[in-house]
């Protein structure tokens, strides 16, 4: 017999799988019912800033009693789909239960150990529908959607992607001036793996892949990754070769620039090889300015800015 917390777990995973498969071309995820447990230390007013943040999600309940959760016993969570909590530990236990939970960090709970809660706040500002959506994507293992172009869809790499980037990558053309992926799939694997743990995971920037909205094929990737010594972030595109000459890295690099304005990075670099003339042209018309010339590795390089305003 199955209790209640092992149907909720039974539950919350076939409706990951239900969003991979039925909403597999941009990865979206439903929130529609959150439970909130807090403790004496919130205010009522805390508490109500927090429910009108989240006013758009059809269900949202506050507990008024974290015992049931403390004891982990007679925990009814069917339908519930995200937890917000003060209490360490009714963050473990719903994350045991398979439900993803956010924690708030206030005077009374900053010296208890939570080392194994991924996601805490300090502030309610921000505490919105679509952050909610965010973290439970991490939680599930559901790659963010970045962003979207009038026919493509920027999103973060999974391991299921391995196959598209190698026929990507399959002309020896596209990797002329940029580095090659592993020949050895496994070891590309692990790659992506570290790659979503480290740098998705912490850095907020990264490289993506780029899907075709028509068809749901990965045509590329581009995006944005910071290089040792410099301080500001560089953007990179790929292109597979039968996609090439068809406006889709002017649409994608161009898009992105734009998000970077939203995320407040005003100051943008491009490093590219002087002979990829292909490059150059693009970098232009995106508006990059050439900022010098240089040999490395027995190459010449340009290294060009862009200042978004």
């Amino acid at each position: 017999m199955q209790s209640k917390g092992q149907s909720s777990v039974q539950s919350n995973h076939y409706l990951v799988e239900q969003f991979k498969r039925n909403t597999g071309k941009s990865y979206e995820i439903c929130i529609s019912s959150i439970m909130i447990v807090f403790s004496a230390m919130v205010s009522a007013k805390q508490k109500n800033i927090l429910k009108e943040n989240l006013s758009g999600i059809e269900t949202v309940k506050i507990n008024e009693s974290p015992d049931p959760f403390l004891s982990r016993t007679n925990i009814d969570l069917i339908d519930i789909d995200f937890f917000i909590t003060d209490i360490p530990d009714v963050c473990k236990t719903v994350q045991e239960k398979g439900i993803p939970s956010l924690l708030y960090l206030h005077d009374g709970n900053k010296e208890e150990s939570i080392s194994q809660i991924p996601y805490a706040f300090t502030d309610f500002d921000g505490i919105d529908y679509a952050y909610l959506c965010n973290i439970a994507k991490r939680f599930y293992h559901i790659p963010w959607t970045i962003l979207q172009t009038r026919r493509c869809i920027l999103r973060e790499m999974t391991e299921d992607d391995l196959d598209a980037l190698y026929e990507v990558y399959k002309d020896p053309e596209v990797s002329r001036y940029t580095e090659n992926l592993y020949e050895d799939r496994e070891k590309e694997r692990a790659y992506i793996r570290d790659y979503i743990e480290q740098v998705y995971r912490f850095c907020g920037l990264g490289i993506w892949v780029i899907v075709l909205k028509e068809t749901n094929t990965i045509i590329g990737r581009a995006g944005l990754a910071w290089r040792d010594g410099y301080d500001t972030p560089e953007i990179g595109f790929v292109i597979a070769k039968d996609y090439q000459r068809q406006g889709y890295a002017f649409e994608i690099c161009d898009a992105i620039l734009h998000y970077c304005k939203e995320m407040d990075l005003r100051t943008i670099r491009v490093l590219y090889q002087k002979e990829n003339i292909a490059s150059d042209k693009l970098c232009k018309k995106l508006g990059f300015e050439v900022k010098r010339e240089f040999e490395a590795d027995g190459k010449r390089m340009v290294d060009a800015v862009i200042e978004i305003y």
